[in-house]
């Protein structure tokens, strides 16, 4: 008798064209044999490619969208840059990095429902082509402009539009976001997880630098994303905090540093006016790789940050976090535990500058930083 095939095609594990891991690892010819049959209820698809941040910050909703729906197929399309965050991640079953040939694939498919948090092209006119018997977040009408698939994203959307209405809002953009996607907020922690595949290079960066297994590490992040130039810290108080911590404590300084410092010159500025002074402190490459930065962020203990990418990441690692906030809304980030946010004696009136200010990176004191500072370290040495 001819064998007969069979295809789960609702299948968790299913894959359209090759064959799944539990198939392959069973030498199983088909679904018929299989006993990890694992249905989805629904078929979810999440837009939001965006700038990294923005990506750590979106993915609470992955786990309230599990709670609300049991067992559905997340989709998630992001940029290259960012899909590093997402890998590793279980609750999340495929992730498709936005190029043509994802853009062709998601077209000629349907889902039940569809999350867009994005409020500008590409992903506006994506989110109206794809097809989804439910529709939430954002669109492009027909000239153009972001509109809203529902009330409930009314909201994020006048924020944007509106300084005023952000000035006078009080509400995280995390809880934006779940009310966009229509979910309860109850569980608000970033979901990233490490790269199994980055132990090697953690313990070599240990070698080469001579950090030792027991050694505590205070990370000083430098930079900012090149939109928002006052979100740095000044040389002179990142020279100062150096200088603290190497005195008064027991930990060591690691500055964190990534292309834009390597552009700009900062990263060998810094180097320079510590070593003149034979101060001891660590530094990553400027090249790391996202995955690389997220791990080295990891080694430290405590991290003091703008609010800016490494925050987030920070924050997605339970760090303890001094976060400071010049220019941008120090509300629309979530309170939690370990969590200490500094804003500047200058930020109404320079918030959402996107301007270089002397004045500005300066107005956050280096004694209210060391305060914070050495609260932390003796709630660790309690």
């Amino acid at each position: 008798m001819e064998y007969e095939y069979i295809w789960n095609k609702d299948c968790k594990e299913f894959h359209s064209d090759y064959a799944c891991d539990i198939l392959v690892a069973n030498d199983l010819r088909s679904c018929a044999e299989c006993n990890f049959y694992n249905p989805f209820s629904l078929r979810i698809l999440i837009l939001k490619l965006g700038q990294i941040g923005d990506v750590i910050r979106t993915t609470p909703i992955v786990n309230a969208l599990h709670k609300k729906y049991k067992n559905p197929q997340i989709t998630w399309l992001v940029d290259e840059n960012s899909k590093p965050l997402l890998l590793n991640n279980p609750k999340i079953d495929r992730i498709l990095e936005f190029n043509l040939n994802s853009i062709i694939k998601l077209r000629s498919e349907e889902f039940d429902i569809l999350i867009n948090l994005d409020i500008s092209q590409p992903s506006t006119g994506l989110a109206e082509q794809i097809k989804s018997k439910e529709k939430f977040g954002f669109f492009a009408d027909k000239n153009g402009n972001t509109t809203t698939f529902n009330k409930e994203s009314e909201y994020y959307l006048n924020c944007a539009l509106s300084n005023k209405q952000k000035r006078e809002n009080r509400k995280s953009v995390v809880d934006m976001f779940f009310e966009i996607a229509n979910l309860p907020t109850e569980d608000k922690n970033y979901l990233i997880n490490l790269n199994p595949n980055n132990i090697e290079y953690i313990e070599k960066f240990k070698y080469n630098h001579g950090i030792e297994p027991n050694e505590k590490l205070i990370g000083i992040n430098i930079g900012s994303a090149e939109r928002w130039p006052s979100k740095m810290l000044h040389l002179n108080h990142i020279i100062k905090l150096v200088k603290i911590i190497v005195s008064n404590t027991e930990y060591e300084p690691l500055i964190l540093v990534g292309p834009l410092e390597k552009k700009l010159g900062k990263d060998k500025q810094i180097v320079k006016e510590l070593s003149k002074e034979n101060i001891h402190f660590y530094i990553n490459d400027s090249d790391n790789t996202l995955d690389e930065f997220v791990s080295i962020i990891n080694l430290c203990e405590i991290v003091v940050t703008g609010d800016t990418m490494a925050m987030h990441i920070a924050m997605a690692l339970n760090k303890k976090i001094i976060a400071l906030f010049y220019c941008t809304p120090p509300w629309e980030i979530d309170h939690k535990e370990n969590f200490v946010k500094l804003m500047s004696p200058l930020l109404e009136k320079y918030l959402f500058s996107n301007e270089y200010i002397p004045e500005l990176i300066e107005s956050i004191s280096i004694e209210e930083i060391t305060k914070h500072l050495n609260s932390f370290i003796k709630k660790e040495s309690l």
